[in-house]
């Protein structure tokens, strides 16, 4: 079964996460997946992607039952390869678990993260590869990443501007909940 959706209409790109059984949780089979699903929207006439769920979750994290392939292997040949995201000199500069959330990072068009219901590791990696992280009536009823994170519970999202995706980790990381947590580290690039 396929873990990603790619649809196109009207110039926006709809990429979703279609493990709703398991609360989109992130296996080997759903990285490669979001990593194709990025490398053809970068392709495409789309002027905008939104990234979203399927189900009652925005990404639950990791699936640790994946995670038992790896034991009795050596970490650096699982984590250190770098087979992604070419930098200025064609060298590639990330490693697939990197990709799953650069890929968007490095888009030339705006990302949205439709974030709902539960939203932890792998899946926060993935909303803060995005540009602008939205919750609330528009994605879902849950909170799990607002209140774990800072959010807001009203369902307030604000834009990473010119800051780039680090104001979205201040966005998350700093002042707890409300509107005004998050207005203040949307596109000044502070993250202290």
């Amino acid at each position: 079964m396929a873990r990603v959706s790619v649809t196109y209409e009207n110039n926006i790109a709809h990429v979703r996460l279609t493990r709703a059984d398991k609360m989109n949780a992130v296996d080997q089979e759903m990285i490669s997946a979001v990593i194709a699903a990025g490398e053809d929207v970068a392709t495409s006439q789309a002027r905008v992607v939104i990234l979203s769920g399927e189900g009652k979750a925005f990404c639950a994290g990791i699936d640790i039952t994946g995670l038992s392939t790896m034991i009795g292997q050596d970490p650096s040949e699982l984590l250190m390869p770098r087979t992604h995201g070419a930098g200025p000199d064609g060298a590639n500069t990330t490693n697939q678990w990197q990709e799953f959330a650069m890929v968007w990072a490095r888009m030339d068009i705006p990302v949205i993260a439709a974030v709902h219901g539960a939203c932890f590791g792998a899946g926060i990696q993935l909303a803060l590869g995005a540009d602008i992280l939205a919750r609330g009536e528009i994605c879902g009823d849950g909170d799990e990443m607002g209140h774990r994170a800072g959010h807001g519970r009203d369902g307030s999202a604000a834009p990473v501007g010119a800051g780039g995706r680090a104001a979205a980790i201040d966005l998350y990381g700093g002042a707890g909940g409300s509107r005004a947590g998050g207005a203040l580290g949307a596109g000044n690039g502070d993250c202290g």
